[in-house]
């Protein structure tokens, strides 16, 4: 039976992994080929990311597939949203982009909203302003880097970029560009009125489809790692979306969880929604795979939780996740984080913050791994209640289900909690959802798979689901 593979390399904003796909026609298997860092790099008062080091990886992830005797076929790209890089008329990276972590566009938020309220930004755009989006960014280029955007003649998302380095062509994804408050999710087109609102150039390429050849890759590319004919693949590039592709198959009877550092909780839509309690609730109309509004809500997930883990990690502590699982479960611990807080400005040690957290509402303190564990998944379970609860009724739709996938797919207890907390069904996998539904894709783009339908059967083969309720 003919094998096809396919390699997709999946950037965050602190690490990124490359897994390739072995596709039989029927069944996917996935290996990790690469996982590494990504820092960005704090140079006087700004932050950059090291693109040349991240393209690197990529680099490196194709030539160790190559040399494991993988016959690479595609390629796919995605990673976090917002940032960019920008071109000169030569083709020339005009400098490192800088990263979203960048307090720049802080200082450019007052005169942005001076000229145009949240709430009309969001009617505009479906999306909830955030000084971390490409408007602002752009903002900031406006105020510090005028020079610079003078002489732009193309701005690049990270992936686009990393795709521009890989071929020498430049292209532009709607899912990513739905996140950075320039888009119109009516037209499914880059929104004219904004960019002229703020009198800022759009030199971003048009948009092109999600699942699309992008092209051959360059002779360098070639050189560097061996590769033959190597195509590269336009997937969904932001990889909320992605990971949604992941959960191919699912009803309006179903909530995407994709629970991870951040949790991104919603449904598909056919046409936006931006009521005023739409934008009260903080829910968001970006784009999802196959042109269609994925309608979420993006709140704190994990990341509460991985910085604890740091702290015992620096103190010599290594936590076995299956022990932790199963002396969670046992320790009856009920006490619920309150996610509400702004936990991302705290400062210092985590744990010590959580038990603050706690003696304030009056609640039990935890005192031990396991228990600190309970307290933070009981209060995400407690806030995939909430906003389901909501989306419920903003959408009018009852659910009866949950499709969890990312790397909270993989806490039984987790799991088991949501179910018994929001009352449906929790179906857990793929972990590594990104990375799969950018391999689906690129199945799609190459007509390896005919669509979403069959990619639904293809992951129910591949993946042993797991249910709880």
């Amino acid at each position: 039976m003919r094998s096809v593979s396919a390699l997709a390399v999946d950037y965050g904003a602190g690490e990124g992994k490359a897994v390739l796909g072995n596709f039989d026609g029927e069944k996917l298997i996935c290996t990790e080929i690469h996982r590494f860092k990504n820092t960005p790099c704090h140079a006087l008062s700004n932050i950059y990311w090291n693109m040349f080091t991240l393209f690197d990886e990529l680099k490196f992830s194709v030539g160790k597939s190559v040399k494991a005797g993988f016959k690479i076929r595609t390629l796919g790209i995605d990673s976090w949203a917002s940032d960019f890089g920008v071109l000169d008329s030569d083709g020339n990276l005009l400098g490192n982009p800088h990263s979203y972590f960048d307090g720049r566009t802080i200082k450019v938020a007052d005169e942005v909203y001076a000229r145009l309220s949240a709430y009309e930004m969001f009617k505009a755009t479906g999306t909830e302003p955030h000084h971390r989006f490409a408007l602002f960014q752009l903002a900031a280029m406006q105020r510090y880097e005028s020079d610079i955007l003078e002489k732009t003649r193309t701005m690049l998302f990270i992936p686009n970029l990393l795709g521009y380095f890989c071929t020498g062509l430049t292209s532009c994804e709607a899912t990513q560009a739905s996140t950075t408050l320039l888009f119109d999710p009516f037209s499914r087109d880059w929104n004219a009125d904004m960019f002229g609102h703020f009198g800022l150039p759009n030199r971003f390429p048009p948009l092109n489809d999600s699942a699309s050849i992008l092209g051959s890759a360059a002779a360098s590319l070639k050189e560097d790692t061996g590769a033959g004919n190597l195509l590269v693949v336009n997937t969904p590039q932001h990889d909320s979306a992605v990971a949604m592709l992941a959960a191919a198959g699912l009803g309006q009877d179903t909530v995407f969880i994709n629970s991870g550092s951040w949790s991104v909780i919603g449904t598909y839509l056919d046409t936006p929604i931006v009521a005023r309690g739409v934008y009260e609730k903080r829910f968001n109309n970006q784009m999802g795979a196959s042109g269609r509004v994925m309608f979420v809500k993006n709140i704190l997930g994990l990341w509460i939780w991985q910085q604890c883990l740091r702290e015992w990690e620096a103190e010599g502590h290594r936590i076995n996740y299956e022990e932790l699982e199963n002396s969670t479960a046992s320790s009856g611990f009920d006490s619920s984080l309150d996610l509400q807080c702004d936990w991302l400005t705290t400062q210092g040690d985590m744990r010590r913050q959580i038990v603050q957290s706690c003696e304030e509402r009056a609640w039990s303190v935890p005192q031990n791994v396991p228990q600190f564990y309970a307290c933070i998944l009981n209060g995400l379970s407690k806030t995939y209640k909430d906003v389901i609860a909501d989306l419920g009724a903003i959408t009018g739709r009852r659910f009866s289900r949950i499709r969890l996938v990312g790397g909270g797919s993989r806490s039984a207890y987790l799991c088991e909690r949501t179910a018994r907390e929001t009352g449906l069904e929790v179906i857990a996998e793929p972990y590594e959802a990104t990375a799969v539904g950018n391999i689906i894709a690129q199945l799609i783009a190459t007509k390896e798979i005919r669509d979403e339908t069959e990619a639904a059967e293809v992951i129910q083969n591949s993946f042993r689901m797991k249910h709880y309720s």
